[in-house]
């Protein structure tokens, strides 16, 4: 996989049932519509409630407006989700971390941020 190329994966934790996503490389609106497909369908079809979301090595960056946008509209498609945890570099992403706290409440779901998978998936396991 390269850095610089979009790319995205999916797979499951078998030991705990949670659903990883991991994104990488120059985001652009067709590839991150692609991986929400794609994450939605794997979210219907194993019936996930907690979703990993490696997204450290994406070079994301969005107006808050589209991020809520992008947000709101995953979990209106997928209202089963219970937790998702994210896994990013956790001291510049303030903001990301405040829209989602807001937007978590709203829909009645837990989100974490955190700087290792490790810590990630002992979150999601106590939920």
């Amino acid at each position: 996989m390269s850095d610089g190329e979009f790319g995205h994966r999916l797979g499951e934790d078998r030991t705990t049932g949670v659903l990883i996503q991991e994104i990488w490389g120059k985001t652009t609106p067709e590839g991150l519509g692609e991986a929400a497909a794609a994450l939605g369908e794997a979210c219907i079809r194993l019936r996930s409630t907690r979703i990993l979301m490696l997204v450290s090595r994406s070079d994301a960056q969005f107006t808050p407006a589209q991020f809520i946008s992008m947000f709101e509209a995953f979990m209106t498609a997928f209202p089963s989700v219970r937790r998702i945890a994210y896994v990013l570099d956790v001291s510049s992403h303030d903001t990301e971390q405040m829209l989602l706290g807001t937007l978590a409440w709203r829909h009645q779901i837990k989100v974490g941020f955190h700087d290792d998978e490790k810590a990630a998936l002992a979150w999601l396991g106590r939920g």
